[in-house]
């Protein structure tokens, strides 16, 4: 049974009329729609996956049965389903989350299956599901552009660098056409998506296309996007998912963006490139990085810079005709009027060879300019950098000598997170049109820079920025380059330090040039000039990424990879690298936030210290209370790697800004008794208001707090339940810690119906245990009054216990420290007041 042929008879299986109406009902605009992706593959729709799951099954069953783990949650089956089933790869991306994965899936299934299947007059074999889905993350992607906009935006950067594509531009006309006839509007669609997506009303939608344009409908005709991978030899999960052939099918349409598997397990998006890849940009959907050839055993290998083979590459059309003919010798090159050239991702390039070189090894090649270096507008002032060339047809041509495999290098050049954050990039890139161009197609000097009117830039995934020398820094090895506009580094807004890292052809920021590595060590806190990267670990847990753990809520098995805490920490930890300890957290805090003492007066200290009546007195015991929480703030800082990391990528990110005012709201408990303390106050973190923000704290030196509320007109205290299934009031450095890791990272907590503990809590819990702060680990974010039942608790238990076995083996952390830390030591008089009791029998100080 063909891929099509199946869709069709069991496209029963897609979304019901009842999900469509609860969609419908929950819809609003497009703008507003407020239906959960999550929702969509839940129930009857979760069927569709195991009935594709059945039909393979005899094909899977032995990779499944091997059950090696890869990092980002997507199984070896899931691979294979996503070469032979349209649009897979959006129900694997949402059901974990991962929303880019979802949309670029939506793209490549729209470009490589709806103009044939419109043209063969077989659209409803999508199935509804598929589409449906489809359209609506091309609206979370694109959702203040609106549904039309944002799906034909996407299917132009689809092919907006296919270049195998013969078709694409008939290709692209078509599928939005097709989307076209799907939505006439964008609130339409979701009002009657029902009617819409019905098998009769595709075939009334193809017939009328294939009538508008007859001679596209001819061409198209048979040219289904089905992959054809009997000719792989290598294991499929071992290479991009959708091969790249050594010579483009002429006609054949390629889907734009396929995914490449990493040494490590995880995958990264890639885009074709002609006859060879290059790494995608997700959030930018633009080309970045060297481009990488295919290899005979399925692996990749980077080639020339992409600015670099667009630079040299042979634009003559005589001279393109000749070099066609031309045969290719042994050695990879080809000979033509005494010059040498390589073919590389279907462009020509003139090379020449290296020298000296190593006698015995491979013999290495650079490509010559165009045009001489020192003519036009960019004249470098040193010789213009090269990459060194080796041919080597196993590893698929014209490769990076530096990562050649007689250097044993790895073959992917780029890491995640050297790069420059998009923040930065953005807010001091050249915006100009004409100097971008210029730029764009100037060579890069040895150092990195390119050099144009006595200034200096550095190309940085596709934008320019300005930089100067850092001359306090620089060495005559190793310059050292600030942006240029920007404070300087180390001081208020200072911009960061940029290096250029010839092995990886990139700039980097200077700081996170790998020299220490943060986690597992002892604790202590590091000097202001020790470089601290984070250590990540995917090898200890690559035994545990399948490993299956039970929802305490829903009962329901999952992959403890995928559990709500463990997918958004990975995220957050990954990114958040920067461990050093610099000097600007204890130096400037006081730029970031404001401190303020909210209710003093009317507090329960007010009420066991008569003194505070005075307004002198009250000022000065203010006042320690903001010393008291600056110092709590700054020695996390020194004591805590991870609190350290967030900090300084909040601070690189833009979350942390001395133009945004944030404001610290210190309030007092109105209630002190039995050691512990209640407050009407809710903690959190909000906007004031447009211009300023404000996160709402206790008081260092609070006792462990209650929170009181109403269930059935009975006051209950409401705590957390503790490890033990003990139910206690939250101790107030937990709570604050809690609410700065809601500023520093920007996230939420785990809505009420979850029993999970959520990220937020997580790190506040790393926090706090890497600072030597005992305190009992909290098993969930919700809040308990009475003790859970014993199995409720060991499911729990169990749950979180999994889980920071996974996250501290992934990310290791520094022991705690010799000595336990109690932040709100000093506090002996709240600790024994009774606020409860007439005030002539209160503790008096």
């Amino acid at each position: 049974m063909g891929r099509e042929d199946w869709l069709r008879s069991n496209r029963h299986l897609a979304l019901a009329a009842e999900d469509l109406k609860k969609i419908e009902a929950a819809s609003g605009s497009e703008v507003n729609f407020k239906c959960s992706f999550d929702q969509l593959v839940r129930g009857q729709a979760r069927r569709f996956d195991d009935a594709i799951d059945a039909e393979f099954r005899p094909k899977l069953l032995a990779l499944k049965d091997q059950g090696a783990p890869v990092q980002d949650g997507v199984s070896r089956a899931d691979r294979v389903l996503e070469t032979v089933v349209p649009f897979y790869g959006v129900y694997t991306g949402i059901k974990r989350g991962d929303y880019v994965t979802a949309y670029l899936s939506f793209i490549s299934g729209v470009v490589t299956l709806i103009p044939p299947a419109v043209a063969a007059g077989k659209l409803m074999a999508v199935g509804k599901k598929a589409l449906f889905l489809g359209i609506q993350v091309a609206i979370g992607s694109f959702a203040r552009r609106g549904l039309l906009k944002g799906a034909m935006l996407g299917v132009q950067y689809a092919g907006a660098y296919a270049r195998a594509l013969s078709i694409g531009a008939h290709a692209m006309h078509t599928a939005s056409t097709a989307i076209d006839a799907l939505a006439p509007g964008a609130s339409s669609l979701l009002r009657r998506s029902y009617k819409y997506l019905r098998p009769e009303t595709l075939r009334k939608a193809a017939a009328g296309l294939r009538g508008k344009f007859p001679g596209l409908a001819a061409r198209l005709r048979g040219r289904a996007g089905l992959l054809n991978t009997s000719g792989m030899k290598a294991p499929l999960w071992a290479k991009p998912r959708m091969a790249a052939p050594a010579v483009p099918a002429p006609g054949g349409v390629q889907a734009p963006f396929v995914r490449a598997v990493l040494d490590n397990g995880g995958t990264q998006w890639l885009q074709r490139f002609g006859t060879a890849y290059v790494r995608l940009d997700p959030y930018r959907l633009q080309p970045a990085g060297p481009v990488l050839l295919r290899a005979s055993d399925g692996r990749l290998s980077p080639s020339l810079e992409i600015s670099e083979l667009t630079r040299n590459a042979v634009a003559g059309r005589a001279m393109l005709d000749l070099l066609r003919r031309t045969p290719v010798s042994a050695d990879g090159t080809i000979a033509v009027d005494g010059k040498t050239f390589a073919f590389i991702a279907g462009d020509y390039v003139q090379v020449e060879k290296a020298t000296p070189f190593a006698a015995g090894g491979p013999v290495p090649w650079r490509t010559v300019p165009a045009r001489p270096t020192g003519s036009g507008p960019q004249a470098p002032s040193t010789a213009e950098i090269s990459t060194l060339l080796v041919y080597d047809a196993r590893q698929g041509g014209w490769v990076s000598q530096a990562h050649h495999s007689s250097f044993q290098a790895d073959r992917i050049g780029h890491r995640d997170g050297t790069m420059l954050p998009d923040g930065i990039v953005a807010r001091y890139r050249i915006s100009e049109a004409t100097l971008r161009q210029t730029l764009a197609s100037a060579a890069r000097s040895g150092d990195g820079t390119i050099m144009l009117g006595g200034k200096r830039y550095a190309e940085i995934g596709g934008d320019f920025l300005e930089v100067l020398p850092d001359r306090a820094t620089s060495t005559r090895e190793r310059p050292i380059w600030r942006i240029a506009g920007a404070p300087l580094p180390g001081t208020r807004d200072g911009g960061p330090r940029l290096v250029w890292d010839k092995g990886q052809a990139a700039w980097r920021k200077a700081e996170t040039v790998p020299r220490l590595q943060g986690g597992g060590g002892k604790p202590g806190t590091a000097g202001a000039g020790s470089a601290v990267t984070r250590r990540i670990d995917a090898d200890a847990v690559k035994d545990m990424a399948d490993r299956i753990v039970i929802n305490p809520a829903t009962i329901k098995p999952t992959r403890i990879a995928d559990t709500e805490t463990v997918r958004l920490a990975k995220t957050i930890l990954g990114e958040a690298t920067d461990l050093t300890h610099y000097p600007w957290w204890d130096n400037e805090l006081d730029q970031y936030l404001d401190f303020y003492v909210a209710n003093l007066r009317t507090s329960a200290y007010a009420k066991v210290d008569p003194s505070l009546a005075d307004p002198s007195n009250a000022d000065r015991m203010e006042d320690r209370i903001v010393e008291n929480m600056r110092r709590f703030l700054k020695d996390l800082y020194a004591r805590s790697e991870t609190f350290r990391g967030l900090a300084n990528y909040a601070r690189d990110n833009g979350i942390l800004r001395k133009d945004l005012a944030w404001v610290m709201h210190i309030v007092a408990p109105d209630t002190l008794t039995n050691g512990t303390a209640q407050t009407s106050h809710r903690y959190h973190v909000t906007v004031r208001h447009p211009d300023a923000k404000k996160i709402v704290v206790p008081d260092v030196q609070a006792p462990p707090c209650w929170t009181p509320m109403a269930v059935n007109g009975e006051t209950k205290l409401f705590g957390a339940v503790y490890d033990g299934g003990t139910v206690g009031p939250i101790a107030s450095p937990a709570t604050i810690v809690h609410e700065m890791m809601h500023f520093l990272t920007r996230m939420r907590d785990p809505d009420g119906s979850s029993l999970d503990r959520g990220v937020v809590e997580y790190l506040a819990q790393r926090v706090l245990q890497e600072s030597g702060v005992t305190q009992a680990r909290r098993l969930t974010y919700a809040g308990w009054s009475e003790k859970p039942d014993k199995e409720n608790l060991r499911r729990i238990e169990h749950y979180v216990r999994i889980q920071d076995e996974y996250l501290s083996k992934l990310f290791p952390m520094t022991g705690p420290p010799a000595e336990a830390w109690n932040p709100s030591a000093g506090n002996d008089r709240w600790l024994t007041a009774d606020t409860t009791q007439p005030a002539g029998s209160q503790t008096q100080p």
